[in-house]
């Protein structure tokens, strides 16, 4: 179960503030060559030493009717003999990974967080979603609760590109690796302060229309594969420069040698949020500053 929630966070932190400063990096593109990127989710990476490879950018979590892997994603897959997510989510450990470093730091509990009104509510909300009480989530941090509240603002069955590629790697038996540790990624959680995350768990919990609306807005961009609009639309909701820096920006740096290892490699497809391509740190611009070349492939 706890595997499905890292789909869920990925779109649900744009409503969580407060977080790490990261100083000291370098603008790959000007904001007008970021924003100038043409519309498409897919992207191919040549450059010297590498096999060639392909950066596909997902929608962690969306309704099953807005749910479609185009043709072109699909032979990059299948001419590709590994596919590197951002966790390696078949790797037997990685529930156990993600429950040790899940728990909230020095016994805090989100009792202790919320006033009694607000936990009551969240009890209901959370029972109607998933059939269990908040109690079973009460050292869970309130991030994750906000992850998993996300399914509350989108109608119908929900689906992820993750478990699709995941069902598509064991069919046609391909290697499945990732880009980031569970450690790396729950780490978010316990550098952010608990009362901000109350307050925008606060926010899932109360703001309903306007939730539904930004996400509806978001699925609308990613159909058309409008991943600059996208990444504007996204940061347009942060209120300082640190909120990008750790959710996408220092994860983006971070990534940029990893891909070009796994590539020198082998020929391979790169799944990712597609909020992580644009803007001027988005792995388009880092890969190119790093001399490849990465072409749209429509």
């Amino acid at each position: 179960m706890f595997r499905s929630f890292l789909f869920l966070l990925v779109p649900a932190l744009f409503f969580f503030l407060s977080l790490g400063k990261v100083n000291g990096q370098t603008d790959a593109l000007s904001p007008e060559q970021a924003s100038s990127l043409p519309p498409s989710l897919l992207w191919r990476i040549e450059g010297e030493g590498l096999k060639s490879s392909y950066l596909y950018g997902s929608f962690h979590i969306l309704p099953k009717a807005d749910f479609q892997v185009s043709e072109q994603a699909f032979d990059a897959f299948m001419n590709s003999p590994q596919i590197v997510m951002e966790l390696d989510m078949d790797d037997p450990n990685m529930n156990a990974e993600v429950m040790k470093h899940l728990p909230m730091e020095n016994n805090v509990t989100l009792d202790q967080l919320l006033d009694e009104d607000d936990y009551n509510k969240l009890d209901s909300l959370l029972k109607a979603s998933y059939g269990m009480g908040v109690a079973i989530f009460n050292n869970v941090p309130p991030m994750v609760i906000g992850a998993m509240l996300i399914r509350n603002h989108i109608e119908g069955e929900l689906v992820s590109f993750e478990d699709a590629f995941l069902e598509f790697a064991a069919t046609y038996n391909k290697e499945v690796l990732g880009l980031e540790t569970p450690a790396e990624q729950m780490a978010i959680f316990n550098e952010t302060s608990y009362e901000g995350q109350i307050k925008e768990l606060q926010k899932m919990m109360n703001e309903d229309e306007e939730i539904k609306a930004m996400y509806d807005r978001m699925i609308e961009m990613y159909k058309k594969e409008d991943i600059a609009g996208l990444f504007d639309y996204m940061k347009s909701y942060y209120n300082e420069q640190q909120d990008m820096d750790r959710l996408l920006n220092v994860r983006n740096i971070n990534w940029v040698p990893k891909i070009i290892d796994y590539s020198m490699e082998t020929s391979t497809f790169f799944l990712v949020g597609a909020g992580h391509l644009a803007g001027e740190q988005g792995l388009i611009a880092l890969l190119r500053k790093e001399g490849l070349t990465l072409t749209p492939v429509n």
